[in-house]
């Protein structure tokens, strides 16, 4: 591993191991030509391209820090330039656009460009910077929604670019999702054969003017997530799980164990393989990674087995083969399909509880996706004579599926409870906030769950649901 510099409690170290290590992009052994990487950030990119052969890579990054910390960690390589500057994706030519940072902490990869406010950047426009290149050569955009600006207004990128990828980034902006199809369709126009593929909860895309590199394969932009449920098996680059094999925790919240058990039952019922799950967490790769563990939920796990309906035997182990070991931390097991519980959802269409399940504290990002302190009593009181049934770490699993079962329906943030209800078949209501829309309807899909936009956009659709109004 090269000698790279990360800033401390961000993601530096993640990214580049995804980029790097991971070889997220799946890019071949050997690179020839010229490289422009939109979206440097550290240098990831640009350093697995030159440790590939290429001949020269010209870098565009936004951001100060980002630009600065590039330059460091490319200093050794003779041929690679990184400019303070961002690709031009507006159709004017604009000569400054603003760098925004992105609002997760420690996220220092995510930050934008816009038109109006931040950190004044200059642009350079991708045509420029090809018709200063000789023949033809490798485009990378990981631009954060700058992408099909880019794409769109360059009347050079058939001739001089033989093959594109990046990462569609559908959160976030009104219209971003049609964005990304419109990418899809502009490139295909032009020639290029498109394949995509999920890693976590992004869609990489790979557009070649020739043939598709070795793991890729062309296919649908989006799917339903029972559609996606091999998703993970095509990010690990296999064709079938190994049998046995041996699956980690995603992550070491209730939703994420939820998951990551659901899909290893899923996989042993449906794929032949037998399943053992190793029940320790030890952080996320990069710089949270402990070689201790930093907790053990078998507890947990042996809850949510009990409550599963699964006919078969899933080993849990404290000690992980060697071979045939799959970690999921950052795989993103959302896609899998639910495998339901035993107890299930008591209700029927003209049978009423008078009983309202909810969980509004989420942990994660809780300043993103739980309710404003000042709606509390709104949500917690529209619904006279009906009980309000809390849910949450209070209880145990099975206390949460006996209450739940009972209820006319359950109404949370994004959280455990969501998954548990979506396994007993409990209406479910989900509330958005702040969180992105794009990013639930991929943990969540549009099957499973009501969503709602904020506390008012939910008054209206539950009152209506319980026919109040």
């Amino acid at each position: 591993m090269p000698d790279f510099h990360f800033r401390p409690e961000t993601w530096d170290r993640s990214i580049f191991e995804s980029v790097v290590v991971q070889n997220e992009y799946l890019l071949p052994d050997r690179l020839e030509g010229w490289v422009i990487d939109g979206g440097t950030h550290i240098g990831s990119f640009a350093y697995a391209s030159l440790a590939r052969g290429a001949a020269r890579v010209i870098g565009f990054e936004a951001g100060a820090e980002n630009h600065a910390l590039a330059c460091r960690n490319l200093a050794g390589f003779p041929h690679v330039e990184v400019r303070h500057a961002a690709l031009d994706p507006s159709p004017d030519g604009a000569r400054v656009l603003y760098f925004t940072p992105c609002p997760t902490r420690g996220n220092t990869g995510g930050g934008s460009v816009n038109p109006e406010r931040g950190e004044p950047v200059p642009v350079c426009s991708l045509d420029r910077v090809l018709s200063e290149l000789p023949g033809q050569g490798l485009l990378k955009l990981d631009c954060e929604g700058s992408e099909y600006g880019i794409v769109e207004h360059s009347k050079l990128l058939k001739d001089k670019v033989h093959t594109i990828v990046g990462e569609m980034h559908y959160q976030g902006q009104k219209g971003a999702r049609l964005r990304c199809r419109l990418l899809k369709n502009r490139l295909e126009r032009l020639g290029y054969r498109v394949a995509l593929r999920p890693w976590g909860p992004q869609t990489l895309f790979l557009a070649c003017q020739g043939g598709l590199w070795p793991g890729w394969k062309e296919g649908p932009l989006y799917g339903q997530p029972a559609q996606q449920a091999d998703h993970i098996l095509r990010f690990m680059g296999l064709d079938r799980w190994p049998d046995p094999c041996t699956f980690g925790l995603f992550c070491p919240g209730f939703g994420d164990i939820w998951r990551t058990v659901q899909y290893a039952c899923w996989v042993q019922a449906t794929r032949q393989a037998k399943v053992s799950l190793y029940t320790a967490w030890h952080g996320l790769p990069g710089k949270d990674f402990s070689e201790t563990p930093l907790a053990n939920k078998e507890g947990l796990i042996r809850e949510i087995l009990e409550a599963l309906d699964f006919s078969g035997t899933l080993e849990l182990t404290q000690d992980p083969p060697a071979e045939r070991y799959f970690p999921l931390a950052g795989v993103y097991p959302f896609f899998a399909p639910n495998v339901p519980t035993r107890q299930r959802w008591q209700g029927t269409p003209g049978k009423r509880f008078r009983r309202i399940a909810y969980q509004l504290d989420g942990v994660s990002c809780a300043d993103q996706k739980n309710p404003p302190q000042a709606d509390l009593e709104a949500l917690l009181s529209f619904a006279p004579g009906h009980e309000f049934v809390r849910l949450g770490k209070h209880l145990s699993v099975r206390q949460c599926l006996e209450a739940a079962s009972t209820c006319d329906f359950f109404f949370g943030v994004d959280s455990g409870m969501q998954q548990l209800c979506y396994a007993a078949g409990v209406p479910a209501f989900l509330l958005r906030y702040g969180q992105d829309r794009d990013v639930l309807d991929v943990w969540h899909g549009r099957r499973h769950a009501i969503h709602c936009a904020d506390t008012r956009d939910f008054l209206l659709k539950a009152r209506a649901f319980l026919a109040l109004d």
